[in-house]
């Protein structure tokens, strides 16, 4: 179990960086700013194809080497690097909208309101801090140990 907190923090420190580049590059796309329809399926795309992929990268030299690791071991390193990346992305959620582009919760809270079965007053709510704690940090603790035990699993019994 040694690797275990060296990759808990290299996994959620990129895990965190990838996250800021993907809000980076949905900002210049449009997507928050423009595309608000845009914002939850770029989310979506984020936990399903982007951060598996990175754990992919991650976990395929441990699990091919001569000792891959155990499961308990995936779920612990899952768990600190969930830990790690939400915290950034609390951090970087924050500052993108208290003063990259305040604008952008505002929008987004009107188009949600306007655009799905909440009230104002819930979407407000919903997506302000501390409430929306649940999905900026929540997220990553559950999905990367799940992700991390799922294909560290997977690319232990293809390496056999």
């Amino acid at each position: 179990m040694p690797l275990t907190p060296s990759l808990s923090l290299r996994a959620g420190l990129l895990l965190g960086a990838l996250r800021t580049v993907w809000m980076a590059v949905e900002h210049l796309a449009g997507i928050r700013t423009t595309h608000l329809d845009w914002v939850e399926g770029s989310y979506g795309l984020f936990l399903l194809v982007g951060a598996p992929l990175l754990w992919a990268v991650l976990l395929a030299p441990v699990q091919r080497g001569p000792s891959p690791l155990a499961l308990r071991d995936l779920m612990v390193t899952g768990l600190g690097a969930g830990v790690i990346s939400g915290l950034i992305h609390v951090a970087v959620f924050w500052t993108y909208t208290e003063f990259l582009h305040p604008e952008f919760l505002d929008a987004f809270i009107a188009w949600n309101a306007e655009n799905s079965s909440n009230t104002l007053e819930i979407a407000e709510r919903e997506f302000r801090l501390p409430a929306f704690l649940d999905i900026l940090f929540v997220h990553p603790l559950l999905f990367n140990p799940l992700t991390a035990v799922a294909l560290g699993g997977i690319l232990a019994k293809r390496a056999k």
